[in-house]
């Protein structure tokens, strides 16, 4: 007899429907479920910003919580890329509960700067959900230990130019390796009309991310040369919700191409 999927279903006011799977409540994927809206609130404006013809590339989708948000509330095409092999698990399940496999491509690579086979580091675990896993291309790998498996890795420049759907907007949450995925983009950068990537330029010296902060910087600094704009407002947004916690030093930071500023 086959199991019942738990689900956690949301509705909003003008009847979109998101499930998403999980097993309870108190899980990563309980958590990630329960607080969609909640969690990274910047994220969702961002997302709200976008229209039916944009082409989102979810880079770090982890169970697919804002490729899902995105197609079935703004109806725009996404690409995603997860190299956690129990979220992708996760995401290609919420793919199909969702009915949205001609919206959404998930590849279950990781991105990078360029092309290579690599390791991937499981710093969380490897519970459906969790995250920081680092690419072991990546120079923020060698400060943090954790179980390693195989892993693909390709860099943005090289997936546009194998013709996957080009993006008009780019998401990167990979847990410290955001200036490598930027490194292998610059060909595909100036055509965005925006980005958020997650940095961090002033973590705790307690922790690894300490010893990579000049790299994060550095990224705000080539956006800005290319011409991309900071969404201050929504950056500052997320600079104040991780004050206070374990987070305090991290943020998402949002860019808008000149032609798109907001």
């Amino acid at each position: 007899m086959k199991s019942q999927i738990k689900v956690n279903e949301r509705t909003f006011d003008n009847g979109d429907r998101i499930v998403f799977a999980v097993d309870n409540e108190k899980s990563f994927l309980g958590m990630r479920a329960r607080d969609l809206l909640s969690k990274e609130p910047e994220t969702i404006t961002w997302l709200d910003r976008m229209e039916e013809d944009d082409v989102l590339w979810d880079v770090g989708a982890c169970v697919g919580s804002y490729s899902i948000y995105s197609a079935v509330r703004r109806g725009v095409r996404v690409v995603a890329f997860e190299p956690a092999s129990y979220n992708n698990y996760a995401l290609e399940r919420n793919i199909s509960l969702n009915k949205l496999n001609d919206k959404i491509t998930n590849f279950p690579i990781g991105i990078g700067s360029d092309f290579a086979y690599t390791t991937l580091t499981h710093i969380s675990g490897v519970d459906m959900g969790s995250s920081s896993n680092d690419i072991g291309t990546s120079a923020i790998s060698k400060y943090r230990p954790g179980v390693k498996t195989g892993c693909v890795v390709d860099s943005i420049d090289n997936l546009v130019k194998a013709e996957l759907p080009y993006p008009t907007h780019l998401k990167v949450d990979v847990d410290g390796a955001e200036p490598d995925v930027i490194e292998g983009a610059l060909e595909t950068i100036p055509n965005l009309k925006s980005i958020l990537i997650e940095l961090f330029t002033e973590p705790n010296e307690n922790i690894s991310m300490y010893n990579y902060k000049k790299e994060h910087n550095q990224v705000i600094t080539d956006l800005e040369s290319m011409g991309f704009v900071l969404d201050e407002e929504l950056t500052q947004q997320s600079i104040d919700r991780s004050k206070n916690t374990r987070f305090a030093g991290q943020a998402n930071y949002i860019f808008y191409g000149e032609d798109y500023a907001v």
